[in-house]
């Protein structure tokens, strides 16, 4: 966990996070490394989108994936103690970045709502920086995975991640609970 800390303290923190909808459910994963290298050390961690089933999409998947990324980074901080720090975050839905990003809050109609404010107030408690960088999703299926930067090939194994929250949500009977 030492050589996590000390990236987000030097700004060289990344969070790859990646959201899935199916059977009236959402799940995301995401995974915070200290270095782009392939053999850095990596904090992994899944969560359940919360909402009902009328509610709940892909788009609001993502957003699960960017309040679970976003909380996990600001209590890594805070537990470490990190007066400041700089984490990039990689998310493959570009709307999600862009409607977090907007200078003003959505109105209270907006789809999402919930989450667009949860993950402000996150941004507002926050001691770190935040940087979001769009990656396109599943670059193997149009070229080698050995030719894909480091960025797109952890964005490529990123689905493996939530495929695991996936059989964890399904083998807990999750689905009963709506």
């Amino acid at each position: 966990m030492d050589s996590l800390v000390d990236a987000i303290r030097l700004g060289n923190a990344i969070c790859v996070t990646d959201g899935s909808y199916k059977n009236d459910m959402g799940t995301a994963a995401f995974a915070i490394y200290p270095a782009l290298h392939p053999d850095a050390e990596v904090f992994t961690s899944v969560n359940h989108t919360p909402g009902f089933p009328s509610d709940l999409n892909a788009y609001r998947a993502e957003l699960g994936g960017l309040y679970g990324s976003i909380a996990t980074g600001n209590l890594l901080a805070a537990s470490y103690h990190l007066p400041s720090g700089s984490i990039t975050l990689d998310c493959d839905c570009l709307s999600t970045i862009h409607n977090i990003l907007k200078p003003t809050d959505p109105p209270p109609k907006t789809a999402s709502y919930d989450l667009l404010m949860g993950i402000r107030q996150l941004f507002r408690d926050t001691t770190q920086t935040w940087h979001f960088r769009h990656v396109a999703g599943h670059q193997d299926a149009h070229q080698a995975y050995a030719s894909l930067d480091r960025w797109e090939q952890i964005n490529v194994i990123s689905p493996n991640w939530t495929a695991i929250s996936w059989s964890k949500l399904q083998s807990n009977n999750i689905s009963e609970l709506h």
